[in-house]
C-alpha cells in the first residue's frame, strides 16, 4: 500500500511540466490569471467572489476563484519545505486525529489540509527507504561543518542534491537519524498508525484536481 504512495509522490516531484504534458489536463488550468485574481483580490476582498469571477474572465466561477485563492495564492500559506519542528508536529497530529487533514491544519501555522497530507506522504516514503552507509557519512560530516549554525532544513537539501538515494530525506528524518548515528537520542519520530497509511490509499483526495493544486503550491 505504501508503495502506492511512493509513486504518486513521484510523479508530483518530476514537476509541473509533467502534468502539463500528460495525457490528462485541466480544462480550468490557472497561469496568467493569477495576477489578475491577486489584484482583484486586493481591491474586492476575500468576499466578493461572484464580482471577482465576472471580471477574471476565463470560464472561472467563484467557486474556482475562491479555492484557488485560499489553496495556492493567499500570502497566509507558508510554502516550501517542512522544518523538523512542523514535521514533528504533523506526525503527532495525524496519530491523534488520522486522515482529518483540515482539522490538522488548523493547528500547523499557515499550512492548508493539502499541504498537511502530502508532506505526510512524503514522510512515509522517507521513512521507507533504509540509508545507505554513504548518506550516513555525508549526514555526520555536514552536520559536524555547520556547528553553531545547523539547520536540518539546509542538510535535508544538501543531501537532495548528492542523490545517493531516490527518496528525499525531510529534516526532521536527517535531525532523527542523527541523533542514532551518534548516540545523542533514539527515534524522535512518532510511530506510524498503519489504519491512517490505509485510509491515505483509500482517500479521495487522490482526485487530479488536488495534485494540481498541490504542484502549483509547489510552484508559486
Amino acid at each position: 500500500m505504501i508503495a502506492t504512495n511512493i509513486y504518486f509522490i513521484n510523479k508530483l516531484d518530476r514537476g509541473r511540466g509533467q502534468i502539463q504534458n500528460g495525457i490528462r489536463r485541466s480544462p480550468n488550468k490557472w497561469t496568467e490569471e493569477d495576477q489578475k485574481l491577486f489584484q482583484l483580490v486586493s481591491i474586492y476582498g476575500e468576499k466578493k467572489w461572484k464580482r471577482i469571477s465576472a471580471e477574471i474572465g476565463g470560464q472561472k466561477t467563484s467557486a474556482q476563484c475562491t479555492q484557488h485563492w485560499k489553496c495556492v495564492l493567499s500570502p497566509d500559506i507558508r510554502k516550501g519545505p517542512w522544518d523538523e519542528d512542523e514535521e514533528e508536529l504533523l506526525l503527532r497530529l495525524v496519530n491523534q486525529h488520522g486522515s482529518s487533514w483540515k482539522k490538522i491544519a488548523k493547528r500547523i501555522c499557515k499550512r492548508i489540509d493539502i499541504q498537511c497530507r502530502y508532506q505526510y506522504l512524503k514522510s512515509l516514503q522517507s521513512r521507507e527507504i533504509a540509508w545507505v552507509p554513504k548518506e550516513d557519512e555525508v549526514l555526520v560530516k555536514k552536520v559536524d561543518e555547520m556547528g553553531e549554525n545547523l539547520s536540518w532544513l539546509e542538510v535535508s537539501e544538501y543531501l537532495a542534491k548528492l542523490k545517493h538515494t531516490n527518496t528525499l530525506r525531510t529534516a526532521l528524518e536527517c535531525k532523527t537519524r542523527y541523533l542514532q548515528l551518534t548516540g545523542k537520542g533514539g527515534s524522535i519520530l512518532p510511530p506510524l498508525n498503519q489504519s491512517n497509511v490505509s485510509s491515505l490509499n483509500s482517500s479521495s483526495a487522490n482526485s487530479f484536481n488536488q495534485q494540481l493544486q498541490y504542484q502549483q503550491l509547489m510552484n508559486n
